[in-house]
């Protein structure tokens, strides 16, 4: 909604202003986030499979809502016992 970071309007004309460790086009950009998302939930899922901890807690910046990786969130839930996701960006309080 009026910010996508993959659009020409938060870029520069020629290639992107993400610097040199984001993608390296509004084009590339797409790929770039999903190959990202795909690192962090392997990242995660390792750290959850190594964890001793009595709470899983898990903090992001994105909710699992809206179908922005909602599928991953409820397997590692039922997987890992995921207890609390705390996460921001949507600016209202939830609890579920």
């Amino acid at each position: 909604p009026g910010h996508n970071l993959c659009s020409r309007m938060h870029n520069l004309a020629h290639g992107a202003s993400c610097g040199s460790q984001g993608p390296i086009s509004v084009e590339d950009c797409p790929k770039w986030f999903r190959n990202l998302w795909e690192a962090q939930v392997k990242w995660v899922e390792k750290g959850l499979a190594q964890s001793t901890a009595e709470w899983q807690i898990i903090v992001t910046h994105f909710p699992p809502i809206r179908g922005w990786g909602v599928k991953v969130w409820k397997e590692l839930g039922a997987k890992y016992g995921i207890d609390i996701i705390v996460s921001g960006h949507v600016h209202k309080q939830e609890v579920h």
